[in-house]
């Protein structure tokens, strides 16, 4: 059991961290979390716009790295949960994640 499951910890600021330096390494750390718990709490404090690039950095994970699909699309669900209807409202975002489609 991690020592995390079950609280109400975030690391909405680590990947806003990870996400404006650009610091695909670290970001790669954070994502691997297993913790359902802790993914929809980070997801949900994100701003709409700090999910869309964390979503689009989870798209390109999974086709990079397809060992760690799971994690990555339990971390899309809940981006999706907690903003969907933001990325449904803008067209152009959903264009520009039409290539992880095909």
């Amino acid at each position: 059991r991690s020592e995390l499951e079950g609280s109400q910890l975030s690391l909405a600021p680590m990947l806003r961290q990870h996400l404006r330096s650009k610091d695909s390494s670290a970001l790669d750390k954070s994502l691997v979390l297993k913790d359902r718990s802790v993914m929809d709490t980070s997801a949900a404090e994100l701003s709409a716009v700090e999910a869309f690039d964390l979503l689009h950095e989870c798209a390109k994970r999974v086709m990079e790295s397809p060992a760690q699909t799971a994690v990555y699309c339990a971390w899309i669900q809940r981006i999706v949960l907690h903003h969907g209807t933001f990325l449904r409202s803008h067209p152009t975002l959903a264009d520009s994640l039409r290539q992880f489609y095909e």
